[in-house]
This record gives C-alpha cells, structure tokens and sequence, in this order.
C-alpha cells in the first residue's frame, strides 16, 4: 500500500517498538477490509518489514491484476476505497489518535473517489459527462463544489461502513498484527488460519 516515511536512525527502542505496533496495526486493516469484502480479490501478502529504498513501512497487497481495471463496476470501487482507508480505520479502532502516516491512503482514496465520478462514469449526478479528472479538469465554480460535495459523500459513506466493520472485527484487528509483529510477513494461507474462510468472491 501507500509509501510512508521510515524511522530516523536515532529512534530509541521504545519508539521503534510502538512504531512497529502501529504499522502492524494499520496494515492489519487494510487485510480486514479486504479479507472480508466480496467484491475484491484475495490478499496475498502483508508485510510489516520496511524498505527504506522503497520508502514504506510496510504494505498489504490484493491480488488486482491489470485486466481487473476494466471490470471495476461502482460496488468494486467503494470496496477499493475502504480497502485503501482499511489502515486509518484500524488505527482510530485500536488505538488512542491515528498518525500522519495515513496521508498516503487518504490522498489515494479522496483521488479515485473523484475518478470514480470523473473518469469511470459512476455517478448518477454527473451522468454522463466525460471528465479527464474532476481533480484536473478546467470546472466551473458550481459544478467543482458538486464534485467536491460527492467525493466527501462517498468517502463518508466508506468510512461509516469500515467504522461498522472493525467495531465487529476489532479483535480480529489486533490478532493479525500481533501475528505480524511475531513474522514480519504473512501470506494469503496465514491470513486465512486467523482470519478464516472468505466470503465468495462475486462476479
């Protein structure tokens, strides 16, 4: 998932140790949002390891291939988007404040929202105009406050339905991270002996 800036080399053990929690945590969240929503593929890896040349902590990975994109139907993409707020969520449910690292997740999803409406022909309100990008595109005043006024109604109506979510799954939450902080990287058979079966996939 979304690139977020690696610790200093001066952290102390304990921040480094509640740092590891935290992405444990957030990527733990993204997994629930993905594990258990049928309208998207499987996870195939979670990783709490950091690449300082890659620049991230650590990424939750679903297997969406290239020929996906063309069958993204308005359902498959709110499920991208709460797949992508899955971390902040998780973070907000299992701990006291979620950090700035969740920019990244939040800067992909407030876009493909706009693309959604702009790009993909989802919204009603807009029909069917061809926007570039409602993000890019030259807008009159009226019509930008429109599509501004969309975007944030779609992403609250994710974030309620993630909210819902994890306040069921919490534990679930908590569990896969400490399961990530043991092995630093867990694949699609791990996932599923602490997660459990996912629903059927819908076609």
């Amino acid at each position: 998932m979304p690139k977020r800036k690696p610790p200093k080399k001066d952290e102390s053990p304990s921040l480094k140790k509640l740092l590891r929690r935290r992405v444990a945590i957030h990527e733990s969240g993204h997994v629930v949002a993905a594990w258990f929503d049928p309208h998207l593929p499987k996870v195939t890896k979670v990783t709490i390891k950091p690449r300082l040349d890659k620049d991230y902590l650590g990424f939750a990975r679903i297997k969406f291939k290239r020929e996906h994109w063309s069958l993204v139907t308005e359902a498959v993409g709110r499920a991208l988007v709460k797949f992508s707020l899955g971390g902040m969520m998780a973070e907000r449910a299992c701990l006291p404040e979620h950090a700035r690292g969740v920019y990244a997740d939040l800067e992909w999803a407030t876009g493909f929202a706009y693309d959604m409406a702009g790009f993909y022909g989802m919204s009603s309100e807009f029909g069917p105009f061809a926007f570039a990008s409602l993000r890019s595109h030259p807008l009159s005043e009226a019509t930008k406050a429109r599509a501004d006024a969309h975007v944030e109604k779609t992403l609250r109506a994710c974030e309620k339905l993630v909210a819902a979510d994890f306040k069921k799954r919490k534990q679930l939450i908590i569990k896969l991270a400490h399961a990530l902080l043991k092995e630093e990287t867990l694949k699609a058979k791990d996932i599923k002996k602490i997660l459990g079966k996912r629903p059927e996939r819908l076609k």
